[in-house]
């Protein structure tokens, strides 16, 4: 488990650099008005957020319209789960991520720093 706290996105991208995830239960919050845009490869799959909401696999998954901003990604070997706002949107979809891919990895054009940031690997229920 890594849980970091006002941390700036490249000193996060070190901090995950040497971790590989299989599952994971991944949290992290932000402030809107400092952050326009990001990325996340989770296991080569991208969740993006911009102008207000989260898009993943060509669905929109809005956000409260508050300052703080949080989101919960719970991911195994085929279903990722995203939770935006404590709760206030889900989306729930069937994927397969890229098996040699077991990496995080945060990308931006603009300097983001994330309140909260936390993963956790899972251990598969059946070992």
């Amino acid at each position: 488990s890594i849980r970091l706290q006002n941390i700036e996105m490249n000193t996060l991208n070190q901090k995950l650099d040497n971790e590989k995830f299989d599952g994971l239960d991944l949290y992290a919050s932000f402030d809107r008005n400092a952050t326009e845009a990001f990325q996340i490869d989770i296991r080569g799959k991208l969740i993006s957020y911009k102008e207000g909401a989260f898009y993943f696999d060509g669905k929109t998954i809005p956000t409260l319209n508050k300052n703080k901003v949080n989101f919960r990604v719970l991911l195994d070997r085929t279903t990722i789960e995203i939770f935006v706002d404590d709760g206030f949107n889900v989306l729930s979809n069937y994927i397969t991520p890229y098996t040699e891919d077991i990496e995080v990895m945060v990308s931006s054009s603009q300097s983001t720093v994330f309140d909260v940031f936390e993963v956790h690997g899972l251990n598969s229920i059946w070992q």
